[in-house]
């Protein structure tokens, strides 16, 4: 009684634990505690801080604890739902940037899903009051901007959904939230995991035969394009995937990375069939689009005649006005250890030499050291404080290894006397002989 009074958090946690009462009162006593922690939290000014949040989460879990060790499942659904309501509203008046409430909220549907899993059973009665808790949870308006949080508690009732009437009900309100969102922008995703929570139910009490029907209606989404392509893979329809992934190339050809999944999903299926010309085609297509793996494809589709094949790239590359066709040369190039190239990369770009005075050195071992001290001497000018100090003492003990310890005491020298008003950099650089 003495620290009741003392502290209210003991006191609330208390009364809530040992108060003896019926399912009503228990779920009563849930929501009083919960509405005082949000309270204290917010004070007046309405908002929970950063420093705060943790706390705040911490607190409101110890609620969500008695939802996961309630007897009684429906009382342990509404406590985790009523939370879960409670966490999403809290964006509005709480610092999230740790992520602490979005934990939460994932910790409460975790618990609704786990009580469902682990007490409907073969309870019809009980399954059905179940349903109805969730779909009341997901038709919630506070989820509207938070529609993940929905489909969440859609997938979760998809396991209570065994009698037809329920599946019924969960169809008609997916079909329902589907058509709110449709005019919507950004909302693609979302429709998308709908329509998957209604594959999952034909799945689990539909056929194969309505399951494939539901997926060729939907191939506009990747994850059923995706699907269809695994089912054509499995089966050894190799030219089904052909198909699918040349429809999926022309529907998502303003789309980059998709654009490029389905062309390599088409590659492979060129591979299995052994079409070799198509194959080449495609991966100089790819490998031209900047994905330089397919450099390797190219070379075993052209056995002996590697050199060629280099040259060919290497100088379609050089005359490419492709964003992506400098980085490429620069691999292929680096790859082929082009000696005559990569010299030549070194000299349009200093800052490379670090990386390739070792190879170049000895044969063209002058031009090297120039361009390595032009480098150190322009990094010495851009340098502006003692980070920046060791920094180019860093290149220099690098420029040394190369160079040998004459020629980098040399420009140790020369920099000291430029910048003798530095005695920061004058410092740094007498400690360069010892590293």
């Amino acid at each position: 009684m003495k620290q009741a009074e003392k502290d209210e958090r003991f006191k609330n946690a208390l009364m809530l634990k040992y108060s003896i009462g019926d399912a009503k009162q228990e779920l009563k006593n849930c929501k009083w505690l919960m509405k005082s922690i949000v309270r204290r939290f917010q004070g007046r000014r309405g908002y929970i801080e950063y420093d705060y949040v943790f706390d705040f989460c911490r607190e409101l879990d110890e609620v969500l604890e008695l939802a996961e060790n309630s007897a009684d499942p429906l009382i342990a659904v509404d406590i985790a739902g009523m939370l879960l309501i409670e966490a999403v509203e809290a964006f509005e008046y709480a610092d999230d940037s740790s992520g602490s409430i979005g934990q939460l909220i994932d910790a409460s549907i975790d618990i609704i899903e786990t009580i469902i899993d682990d007490k409907a059973n073969n309870d019809t009665h009980l399954k059905t009051l179940l349903f109805d808790k969730i779909i009341q949870l997901a038709d919630n308006h506070v989820l509207d901007d938070w529609e993940e949080f929905r489909i969440d508690l859609l997938g979760i009732a998809v396991g209570l959904a065994d009698i037809e009437c329920m599946r019924n009900r969960l169809n008609q309100k997916i079909d329902i939230w589907i058509e709110r969102i449709s005019g919507v922008s950004h909302q693609g995703y979302y429709i998308e995991s709908l329509k998957r929570i209604s594959l999952e139910l034909i799945n689990r009490y539909g056929t194969k035969e309505e399951a494939d029907a539901f997926i060729k209606e939907n191939l506009d989404y990747t994850s059923f394009r995706d699907i269809m392509i695994a089912q054509f893979i499995s089966e050894k329809d190799f030219q089904g995937v052909i198909q699918l992934a040349l429809e999926g190339e022309k529907k998502d050809r303003d789309l980059a990375g998709l654009a490029s999944k389905w062309r390599k999903i088409r590659y492979s299926a060129y591979k299995a069939l052994s079409w070799k010309a198509e194959q080449q085609q495609l991966a100089k297509e790819l490998f031209l689009d900047g994905n330089f793996d397919f450099y390797q494809e190219l070379k075993d589709l052209s056995p002996g005649n590697e050199e060629a094949l280099y040259q060919g790239l290497k100088q379609e590359l050089k005359t490419s006005k492709a964003w992506q066709a400098k980085a490429l040369y620069h691999k292929l190039i680096d790859d082929a250890g082009d000696l005559d190239e990569l010299i030549e990369y070194v000299r349009e770009n200093p800052g490379s030499i670090q990386t390739y005075a070792g190879i170049l050195k000895d044969k063209f071992n002058n031009e090297v050291l120039e361009i390595y001290r032009a480098y150190v001497k322009s990094a010495a000018q851009r340098s502006q404080n003692r980070k920046d100090y060791q920094v180019v003492c860093g290149i220099i003990s690098q420029y040394g290894k190369i160079a040998g310890l004459k020629n980098q005491e040399l420009i140790i020298q020369e920099l000291r006397v430029t910048y003798k008003r530095k005695p920061a950099f004058v410092d740094e650089l007498r400690k360069v002989k010892w590293k």
